[in-house]
């Protein structure tokens, strides 16, 4: 599969996750805006902005960890997983860094760093 189709196939696999699995993107919002405030830092996440900046990033990342290139469903799934979690830091890197914050700071004291490692 080449980029492009690759990028339409995982926009529109985003978007529908985002209206399927609301409820788990809602609980992940909401461990992120706990995180946040505390580490007092002034902002939070809407459910929209979350999804518009975590759907961008993805995009933009997308040739970072091939995610496509397995024949294996688990492999895939693996690939997945950290591609995810590797869009959600550099987005979260992003928006502490124009709020003036260190995400290594934020991310070490996080209740967010225990759920992903309890997984």
């Amino acid at each position: 599969m080449e980029i492009e189709e690759q990028k339409k196939f995982l926009k529109k696999a985003l978007i529908d996750s985002f209206v399927e699995e609301s409820d788990a993107y809602k609980k992940t919002i909401k461990i992120i805006n706990s995180d946040l405030n505390k580490s007092n830092i002034n902002y939070q996440y809407t459910y929209d902005e979350f999804c518009v900046e975590f759907l961008n990033e993805t995009l933009k990342n997308i040739d970072k960890i091939d995610i496509f290139g397995y024949d294996e469903f688990n492999q895939f799934y693996v690939n997945f997983w950290n591609f995810n979690l590797y869009n959600l830091r550099q987005m979260l890197n992003t928006k502490l860094t124009k709020l003036g914050h260190s995400f290594d700071e934020f991310y070490n004291k996080s209740e967010m760093k225990n759920k992903i490692n309890e997984n």
